[in-house]
């Protein structure tokens, strides 16, 4: 999907101020393989800013501040702007399905959001690492941004293919484009219909990488389950109703590992 308008590039900044962001929140994960640096922001349903600022009272020059500021603005624009984007695909992808949702209810599956700014350090050895392992998103939709290094690979095909013969398709970057991916409650909601992606993130060992995904989600105490139409016309729920608030408390508790988050609630 191609952005266009010329909206700043949240990419480009971080890149450049990454190691001066730590004040948002940014995590350093070095286990099991996995290297990458990891900023989040998160809203609340009136894209109110929910992530707690008040440690940037601890940093004195006025430099640092204004760039610090002006990276929330950043943040903020491309937010807003992608969200008019995000409910009208949403409204088409559900109207495709015969199903029509009320303005409440569309607020209620696109209710959280949360934006993940990831820092990809060079790799020497990029065989021996990942960025990001194999997984689904959990909510409805992902809207990531990516710079010009690549490095985003989803499964295609058989999902259920042994270890060593799956096959991983290069989601290359393109200027001005964003990828959408299909999380795991629009998979539920349109009863199997719609597949969640099972992506990954490799490394380089060229340069480094940055991504921005945005995380469109039902609120926590939003109940998510196959929509009735779909299981009337099926003749069969393949998902059973939760809580996403549960959902995503599994999802959090258990590795990275494909899509066995859906198993929560398979039927």
């Amino acid at each position: 999907m191609k952005r266009t308008e010329n909206r700043p590039d949240p990419t480009l900044f971080y890149k450049k101020n990454w190691n001066r962001s730590k004040y948002l929140g940014t995590w350093v994960r070095v286990r099991l393989g996995i290297f990458s640096v990891r900023f989040s922001v998160i809203f609340g349903p009136d894209l109110n800013l929910l992530t707690p600022t008040n440690r940037v009272h601890k940093f004195s020059g006025s430099a640092q501040l204004k760039s610090e500021v002006f990276f929330m603005e950043v943040v903020l624009e491309f937010i807003k702007t992608s969200t008019e984007m995000v409910q009208k695909l949403l409204q088409v992808l559900i109207g495709n399905l015969g199903v029509k949702l009320d303005d409440s209810r569309l607020h209620e599956l696109m209710g959280f959001n949360l934006v993940n700014m990831n820092f990809y350090p060079p790799c020497p050895n990029p065989d021996l690492t990942i960025g990001v392992g194999s997984h689904s998103d959990a909510g409805m939709l992902t809207v990531l941004l990516q710079d010009g290094i690549g490095g985003l690979y989803v499964k295609k095909g058989d999902q259920n293919a042994s270890p060593g013969n799956e096959v991983w398709v290069e989601i290359p970057p393109m200027n001005g484009a964003l990828v959408i991916n299909v999380g795991d409650s629009l998979q539920i909601l349109s009863n199997g219909k719609y597949k969640s992606a099972e992506h990954r993130v490799r490394t380089t060992d060229v340069e480094s990488r940055v991504s921005v995904p945005r995380f469109i989600a039902p609120l926590p105490t939003t109940k998510i389950g196959p929509f009735p139409e779909l299981v009337a016309c099926d003749g069969v729920a393949r998902y059973k109703e939760v809580v996403y608030g549960d959902y995503m408390k599994n999802y959090f508790e258990k590795s990275l590992d494909g899509k066995k988050s859906l198993d929560f609630a398979s039927i």
